[in-house]
């Protein structure tokens, strides 16, 4: 009797621990998805049929890649300097073997929860975004400073990086427009569903990546166009044109953040990236800062001759950290507790993995970007798809994977639509 009790309210649990990891991830003040995630592995362990789901990981090539990715990092400790800094790395992508393991051999996931999930996701979004916006109202009132509606600031009630919870929201739109002829409640609350996407778009406006933005505005004139071609809602057509009207106008023809931001990138020396020496007060922009970093990361690969295994993990900052110091860029005001670039990484993902675990690593997140791709076209799934682009275009600008939001953006989501397009899988 215990045993069955256990079985029935185990997939509930699980349920509301997807839940509790949207929620540490969207509010990352508290840092507690590693908590959520380690209770998740506890009721996989409760549930037992080890031997049926190991029979099903070892044919996964998703959960086969994402193990082979994290073993590297583990073998990247014997061949590193800084034993301590290397382990907090192992720890840091623990979640990549974690995650993958946890939902590749689920009994609980299929396409029903997935929404549900992804309806709670947006609900939380909503929340979210409604609270930073009254904020963000509030100290305006006190400030009279339009600027506290863009970028940063908008998300600092939370916190949050405003990046990372800009491809939140562009997640939530994917899920919105694509899903909305599927899901019984989307289907019956149309208006609603058109309404938020709108609402979304316009805080996506202010969050003010640059990066995500252009994906935006491609993602709506396909949308808008896909719309009428195939004569879907009115209302939702007209909503999309709408927002994009209103995100054009507001990023080309008004003097907001949103236009300094974009306006910032076709300024600035290029030919300064091919100096040697610099001064501390450098003014760098955006893209003048990545490319030299980057040019700094393929040095130390031919210097430490470890274009195979790269520098490893443990290793790389502090390579790139003397890279600095050889430049004369600023490195802080130790007075101040300010440190400067050091400790910038690769802002590149591709450059951060070549620089950590060299072509060896690269091959392996080729190898499964390469398999969820796959597996997104021949499913023609468009939300997974597009969480795939983003999440690699993201890779050319950040090193996602640095960040433990990173990791998670790179696993959850991408896994929640991989394994979870099945009707009833497994439920027993």
């Amino acid at each position: 009797m215990y045993k069955q009790n256990t079985m029935t309210i185990l997939p509930k649990i699980n349920l509301y621990l997807l839940y509790a990891i949207l929620i540490s991830i969207v509010f990352s003040k508290f840092n507690l998805n590693s908590f959520f995630i380690i209770l998740f592995f506890a009721t996989w362990l409760l549930e037992g049929h080890y031997r049926e789901k190991w029979e099903k990981l070892k044919a996964d090539k998703i959960f086969l890649t994402y193990s082979l990715y994290f073993i590297l990092q583990v073998f990247g400790l014997i061949y590193t300097s800084d034993l301590l800094l290397g382990w907090k790395h192992v720890e840091h992508k623990a979640g990549f073997f974690v995650l993958p393991l946890l939902l590749g051999s689920n009994r609980f996931l299929n396409d029903r929860l997935r929404t549900r999930v992804m309806l709670f996701f947006c609900a939380v979004l909503l929340a979210t975004s409604a609270y930073c916006l009254a904020v963000a109202a509030y100290r305006y009132h006190l400030t009279s400073d339009s600027g506290v509606f863009f970028y940063h600031s908008l998300v600092k009630p939370i916190p949050q990086h405003a990046i990372y919870f800009s491809i939140y929201v562009f997640i939530a739109v994917l899920f919105l427009f694509f899903e909305n002829g599927k899901n019984p409640w989307l289907i019956k609350n149309k208006t609603a569903c058109s309404i938020l996407i709108v609402y979304f778009v316009i805080i996506l406006i202010l969050l003010s990546s640059k990066l995500v933005l252009s994906l935006v505005f491609i993602l709506l004139v396909l949308l808008a166009v896909r719309a009428i071609v195939k004569k879907r809602s009115i209302v939702l057509t007209v909503s999309l044109f709408c927002a994009l009207v209103l995100g054009s106008g507001v990023v080309f023809y008004s003097d907001t953040p949103i236009r300094q931001r974009f306006s910032a990138i076709v300024h600035g020396d290029l030919g300064l990236i091919k100096k040697e020496q610099f001064t501390p007060i450098t003014d760098w922009n955006g893209l003048q800062l990545r490319i030299l970093i980057w040019r700094f990361t393929l040095e130390i690969l031919q210097t430490q001759r470890a274009w195979i295994l790269g520098v490893s993990p443990g290793d790389a900052q502090k390579r790139l950290n003397e890279k600095y110091i050889a430049a004369n860029m600023y490195i802080g005001d130790k007075n101040r507790g300010d440190t400067g670039f050091l400790g910038y990484n690769c802002h590149n993902q591709f450059f951060q993995i070549m620089l950590q675990s060299g072509t060896a690593g690269l091959l392996m997140l080729i190898t499964w970007m390469s398999v969820f791709f796959r597996h997104a076209v021949k499913r023609k799934d468009p939300v997974l798809l597009g969480i795939l682009l983003i999440t690699f275009f993201f890779f050319t600008i950040e090193s996602v994977f640095e960040r433990q939001f990173g990791m998670i953006l790179c696993t959850f989501f991408p896994l929640l639509y991989y394994y979870g397009r099945n009707e009833a899988t497994y439920e027993r």
